[in-house]
């Protein structure tokens, strides 16, 4: 597999702050994996997104996106956060269909029905955001986003303030979005704090340490669908948690 994206000796920093966020960072993502970065709060995850997504310049070193064809309409990189920017005037499928619409596509709405029905939102479709439960909105979120085509798709802890069987259900759908390789997007980083979450998303972790350092570059070869309660998977999260500790 190719690299999709890379850090090459990068510095990241904000203005005033008394240290950098990110110092002498490098990595590599290659097209194809569902790369999870975990680690403790204020580590640097969100920024490393940030950077990732160009919203952030580095002030030293180098974040290189691998070229592609010039004749692509949609954007290469998308973020979601854990706020989910649904318009609200805006229904179901107003707001899913959003980057078909600006891309011209005159099949929208059947485009984006498509994508609702695929994602078991085909009869919110007409509700508006005030009438979803939460894990619905994310739902509707990640429908947008199936709907730019993005080459890589980035998530900063979309399920954090989701209750358990909801968030369960999210992950294994991005599993699900993931795997359907002749789909977009077909590569994944995804930030999470949340050590068993890694575990049952990721084919690969970056475990940063408080300060902002890859503490551990890890290849995770459980088989699919993962069960958060397979005793290897957690003897993992112990073995992970002790290292963060």
């Amino acid at each position: 597999m190719k690299n999709l994206l890379s850090f090459r000796n990068t510095r990241i920093e904000y203005p005033g702050s008394p240290r950098p966020v990110l110092q002498n960072f490098s990595m590599e993502l290659k097209q194809g994996e569902l790369l999870c970065v975990l680690g403790p709060s204020g580590c640097g995850k969100s920024t490393l997104l940030k950077a990732a997504a160009g919203l952030i310049s580095p002030a030293k070193g180098s974040i290189t996106l691998s070229p592609s064809s010039p004749e692509r309409l949609y954007p290469r990189v998308l973020v979601l956060q854990q706020e989910d920017q649904l318009f609200p005037w805006m229904t179901v499928e107003d707001n899913a269909g959003i980057p078909l619409k600006r891309g011209g596509n005159k099949n929208w709405r059947q485009k984006t029905r498509e994508i609702l029905a695929s994602l078991s939102m085909g009869d919110a479709a007409g509700l508006y955001p005030h009438q979803l439960s939460g894990g619905m909105r994310q739902r509707a979120v990640l429908a947008r986003a199936l709907a730019a085509e993005p080459e890589l798709l980035m998530l900063d802890e979309p399920f954090a303030h989701l209750d358990a069987s909801v968030r369960s259900s999210l992950q294994h759908l991005v599993t699900d979005i993931w795997q359907q390789k002749e789909s977009m997007p077909s590569t994944i980083l995804f930030v999470t704090h949340d050590i068993q979450e890694a575990l049952v998303l990721a084919s690969r972790i970056l475990l940063f340490d408080s300060k902002g350092n890859i503490r551990e570059d890890r290849i995770i070869e459980l088989p699919r669908p993962r069960d958060p309660f397979d005793e290897e998977l957690v003897a993992m999260v112990r073995e992970i948690r002790n290292l963060l500790d």
